[in-house]
């Protein structure tokens, strides 16, 4: 077996059950349990004080690698962490210690579960699938299981409900926030999607809540440990509160360490500052403020599909005097739609780019208008982004 071949076969599933799947709620199309209970069978769930969960809008990624890393600076290792979306590349997902999964492990473990795998694949319903976030989550337990990982932190996908994460129980679960998001998946309302969130607390003995999420749990009646947010300087505020959010779930000092959701670089003479931004709630308009005094002819561009608010982001960041550009990604991880933006913008369109073509990408900025630039959309994008910066 070869890498891609490993690949392929995790997203199989998701991608024949694909053209059943549009307009269709997580309810009708996610069911985690069969995985769990072979999860279970194969003794690879941990105990539950051994694992933090971590879902949220936004935050997750960066709150889960934060906490990671902090239990590992503490001696608290080996420390096995399972992420998603990945970083940069597929095996970044699974990391031991902060080192993603070597690519010869990760053949041997999913050759070693690919054939109960199958087998449970074909006793599924019709329009049932295996998500490729539950055979990610497998390979990595039965790799942390075969390495001696003590301890466990898991991000979870768009939901908890009727993701795996949701069954997972855990000493500790974060909700790092929520926002509109994913409306036609686990929505249709902004509150479906807090109940979605936050039913995380029913596997755990510990819940911790970012602001926007503790105001939800009030409203929903929902118990928790509501973390506030900190000042922020150098970053936005958001950076400091995972990084206290992940503090308060481990117990430990969290290391100054650079999360895949905020980066301030120079590239190819410009300044870039890029991070993730879905909802206009998700935009630290003080960090934006100090940008614009201290970064002249300042300029944005966003990429923001319609499942997330592009309306509310456009809109904000054009009241604070940064009318931004838009780029729309396509291919199989940029499938989503990206009208709004086209339709209400059309001036500002900067056209469309495969989510991996870095080049592509390149061109587009250097079309824009000279000076520095804040790019802000999915965590799809700002892999590209990465990308981007890394190949010169």
């Amino acid at each position: 077996m070869t890498l891609q071949s490993c690949l392929d076969h995790i997203y199989s599933g998701y991608l024949a059950a694909k053209p059943l799947l549009a307009g269709r709620p997580d309810s009708e199309t996610r069911d985690p349990r069969p995985l769990m209970e072979l999860l279970a069978e194969m003794r690879l769930i941990p105990p539950a004080e051994r694992v933090i969960r971590v879902t949220g809008s936004k935050g997750k990624g960066s709150v889960s690698r934060l906490a990671a890393a902090a239990l590992t600076v503490a001696g608290e290792g080996p420390v096995g962490l399972v992420v998603s979306p990945e970083e940069d590349h597929a095996l970044d997902r699974i990391r031991i210690d902060g080192q993603a999964i070597p690519e010869e492990d990760f053949i041997a473990v999913h050759a070693r579960l690919k054939p109960r795998l199958d087998a449970l694949a074909a006793s599924l319903k019709p329009g049932r699938y295996l998500s490729p976030f539950g055979l990610f989550l497998a390979v990595a337990l039965a790799w942390f299981k075969e390495k001696g990982v003590r301890r466990f932190v898991i991000e979870g996908g768009r939901g908890v409900r009727h993701d795996e994460t949701g069954l997972f129980p855990s000493a500790t679960s974060i909700v790092t926030s929520i926002l509109p998001e994913h409306l036609a998946q686990i929505g249709p309302t902004e509150e479906d999607v807090a109940r979605d969130k936050l039913s995380i607390a029913a596997n755990s003995r510990r819940l911790l809540l970012g602001p926007l999420a503790a105001s939800w749990a009030d409203r929903l009646g929902i118990p928790g440990e509501s973390i506030a947010q900190p000042p922020a300087e150098a970053a936005p505020a958001w950076y400091e509160l995972d990084r206290a959010l992940a503090q308060a779930a481990t117990g430990h000092p969290v290391p100054l360490a650079p999360v895949p959701s905020f980066g301030r670089c120079l590239w190819r003479g410009r300044e870039i500052v890029h991070e993730a931004a879905i909802a206009p709630a998700s935009l630290d308009f003080d960090f934006l403020a100090r940008l614009k005094e201290t970064m002249p002819g300042l300029h944005a561009l966003v990429s923001l599909p319609d499942d997330k608010d592009v309306t509310g982001v456009v809109a904000a960041l054009e009241s604070r005097g940064l009318p931004p550009f838009h780029v729309e990604l396509t291919g199989e991880r940029g499938f989503l739609s990206h009208e709004t933006a086209k339709r209400l913008w059309p001036e500002r369109n900067k056209g469309a780019v495969r989510y991996d073509d870095a080049p592509a990408l390149a061109e587009i900025l250097d079309s824009l208008p000279p000076g520095p630039l804040y790019l802000a959309g999915t965590q799809t994008f700002l892999r590209l982004v990465r990308r981007m910066i890394a190949a010169d």
